[in-house]
């Protein structure tokens, strides 16, 4: 039979369990929402220079310039 002081000591150690799991689930949702800023930072980016380009007129050239700015952002705020 399960003494007092067992009981208690398993207790503790499913709180601490609990608590170690609650921290993996802080810091990858941390880390999801720094990523998603970031993502949101380079695409911003690269939309407001592709449209500060002058005499761009068709959606190819539009497409080229945007993948151009994309890739120069994702590399500044991601060191890629």
């Amino acid at each position: 039979m399960a003494t007092l002081n067992d009981i208690l000591e398993e207790k503790k150690d499913n709180i601490e369990m609990m608590f170690d799991e609650k921290q993996r689930t802080i810091k990858t949702s941390q880390d999801r929402k720094e990523n998603s800023i970031i993502e949101a930072a380079v695409r911003r980016d690269a939309a407001l220079f592709t449209s500060v380009e002058d005499g761009l007129k068709t959606n190819e050239e539009l497409k080229i310039k945007h993948n151009y700015w994309l890739t120069y952002f994702k590399e500044m705020y991601y060191g890629k």
